[in-house]
């Protein structure tokens, strides 16, 4: 009888597991160099939609972040006056794969709402 393997050593690799292992990040550091202002700045400007926590800690992990919602992601395209595809790095994604993970979220926003 084979001994069944752990779920982690699943032969699969599912969308999380990519995302993983390419290190997704925003560039809201570099976005925010860029302009000259502080995560302090970015919460300020967002009116409330995202934190200062939220946004300190985004910051101090190099932006590296575990999850988003579609607030945070309107607040930041607001905010910062950017496309989506902007904010995103450290992951080779084409557009078409870049533009469903944003239409994923938007729709997950969307679902929320209408509820």
């Amino acid at each position: 009888m084979t001994p069944k393997r752990p779920a982690s050593m699943k032969d699969e690799i599912t969308l999380k597991d990519r995302l993983e292992a390419d290190k997704v990040r925003m560039r809201i550091p570099e976005l925010l160099a860029e302009r000259g202002w502080t995560a302090y700045e970015l919460a300020k400007r967002s009116g409330g939609r995202l934190s200062l926590t939220w946004c300190y800690n985004v910051v101090a992990n190099d932006g590296a972040w575990s999850k988003l919602t579609p607030i945070q992601l309107s607040a930041l395209v607001t905010v910062l006056n950017v496309d989506p595809g902007r904010l995103f790095g450290g992951l080779m994604m084409t557009p078409e794969q870049k533009r469903m993970i944003v239409d994923k979220l938007l729709e997950a926003g969307r679902g929320k709402r209408s509820s």
